[in-house]
């Protein structure tokens, strides 16, 4: 190096002169974020079409125009036709349809068969559970003891 330059003045002067370029979109992820810039293949460029006047081409061009919008037009129309075929026929369903229905059906009865048990065995269980106490029974009304215990209560 020779005298008077100093190296990190230089490497200084050198990020000053690039141009900074800003970055078209930044999109944050999770473990991190990228940064997209414009490029000259951009999406914000419009695309050109140009129409071209058919009566100005030559017979190759010209032939190629026609032909080339014909096979289009053809091409469109084959393809819808072939969609309402192929519906005609069936082909788009699915090929295993009704046995997914049937699953579907089955899991729904086995899920409703469990619920149905649930409740049985709930209303089982709270019936069996109760307990019956009969208050004020006529020996407490005559004025005897009651042997079963306070108020007459009695638990079967």
């Amino acid at each position: 190096m020779g005298p008077g330059v100093n190296s990190t003045s230089f490497d200084v002067e050198l990020t000053s002169e690039k141009k900074s370029k800003v970055p078209k979109r930044v999109i944050h992820f999770s473990d991190g974020i990228l940064e997209e810039y414009s490029s000259d293949e951009s999406d914000d460029s419009e695309d050109i079409t140009v129409k071209v006047d058919p009566t100005s081409l030559n017979w190759g061009p010209w032939c190629f125009y026609y032909i080339s919008g014909a096979a289009r037009f053809t091409l469109s129309i084959a393809d819808y036709c072939g969609e309402r075929l192929a519906w005609l026929l069936g082909i788009t369903t699915p090929k295993y349809q009704y046995a997914i229905n049937e699953h579907n059906r089955i899991q729904k009865e086995i899920e409703m068969d469990t619920v149905r048990k649930q409740q049985l065995q709930e209303e089982i269980e709270g019936i069996s559970s109760i307990d019956v106490q009969i208050v004020g029974s006529r020996k407490a009304k005559e004025g005897t003891e009651d042997p079963a215990g306070v108020d007459g209560a009695e638990k079967y």
